[in-house]
């Protein structure tokens, strides 16, 4: 059962990582594994805090996304730290 939602999980995202970066909107040095590797750390990481949780999603996706220089910006603040 496991095989086959984790076989599910990589063909959509097979399909949509390639779409995006046929498109010009993801990075084409990525692979499906990668991103599903990064977000499965991301919501691993047990964050309580739905703030903190949203800013590291963000800067996840900003990392996937293509940026043109000038769309590029410093991040606002530093993560909120929890205790």
């Amino acid at each position: 059962m496991l095989r086959i939602s984790r076989e599910a999980i990589y063909a959509a995202g097979d399909m949509l990582l390639t779409r995006a970066q046929n498109a010009g909107m993801a990075r084409s040095d990525l692979t499906t594994d990668e991103v599903v590797r990064l977000l499965t750390g991301i919501a691993s990481v047990g964050l309580t805090d739905e703030a903190q949780r949203d800013r590291l999603l963000g800067v996840a996706l900003d990392g996937i996304r293509i940026q043109r220089p000038e769309d590029r910006t410093a991040l606002s603040g530093a993560l909120p730290r929890t205790a």
